[in-house]
């Protein structure tokens, strides 16, 4: 079965033909984004959370909630409580705060993969599609955010979107939001990209993974031969004959 949730361990995992792509619920609530790559069975959700790395008071006392915050490998990250990445998601409220703390609500498989009304996308039938719907919610911003992985499982391919709506009476301005965010451990990666012009489109362009930001992007607001709307992450050592790589491209955006 391509995705399984087992609401006893509070784990989610996502299969394809080679690949294995697997979330959990932390103590505190959050979705956490545990593992993806080739095909496993199990990892241990303690061990990649890395829990044990927070500085604790005591053998007795509970780790503080906010220094784990800041090292959590958040399914879809927000602003404003202790993490101090990148956000995928960030939200106003009217009086200006920014914080925003998604807890995971439930999640739910169907077969096939649902349309995004109004905007083009992949497509299947509940043959070869199942898709997965993860709700998370801020119960103090009334806020609901929907995550969907619609899994392709003989193509290899998990593809995402996100819906986020207003359950309550206060005004809310999204500030900023993604179609994803994906926590991975460093292994040494090369970033790919495809750059080009007229004619001469898509051309591989290969360089070290560095600290701090590093972007592949464009103003035009299309795809187009200048910039392809794609990224790879290139394992030490991956050539044409093997390797790990790690892909995404919008679709859409």
């Amino acid at each position: 079965m391509p995705i399984t949730v087992n609401e006893r361990e509070k784990t989610i995992h996502l299969e394809t033909d080679h690949t294995s792509y697997m979330m959990a619920v932390s103590e505190y609530g959050h979705l956490g984004h545990l593992y993806y790559g080739k095909r496993i069975k199990h990892v241990n959700p303690e061990e990649h959370f890395r829990f044990f790395e927070v500085p604790s008071p005591g053998p007795d006392l509970k780790r503080e909630k906010a220094r784990m915050l800041a090292i959590f490998p958040f399914e879809y990250p927000t602003g404003g409580i202790g993490d101090f990445r990148t956000p995928a998601l960030q939200v106003r409220n009217e009086k200006g705060m920014s914080a925003c703390e998604l807890l995971y609500r439930d999640a739910r498989v169907e077969f096939g993969k649902p349309k995004l009304p109004g905007l083009p996308s992949s497509f299947g039938d509940e043959q070869s599609v199942e898709t997965l719907t993860v709700e998370l919610e801020d119960p103090v911003l009334h806020l609901r955010v929907t995550l969907f992985y619609s899994v392709f499982a003989k193509e290899d391919v998990i593809t995402r979107s996100v819906r986020i709506c207003n359950e309550g009476k206060e005004t809310l301005t999204i500030e900023r939001a993604l179609s994803v965010s994906m926590d991975l451990e460093n292994r040494n990666f090369e970033v790919l990209g495809l750059f080009g012009d007229w004619a001469r489109e898509r051309h591989p362009e290969r360089v070290k993974l560095h600290h701090g930001k590093q972007v592949i992007s464009s103003l035009r607001g299309v795809s187009s031969p200048q910039e392809a709307p794609f990224i790879a992450l290139l394992g030490e050592g991956t050539s044409q004959e093997g390797g790990e790589v790690t892909a995404m491209n919008f679709v859409y955006s």
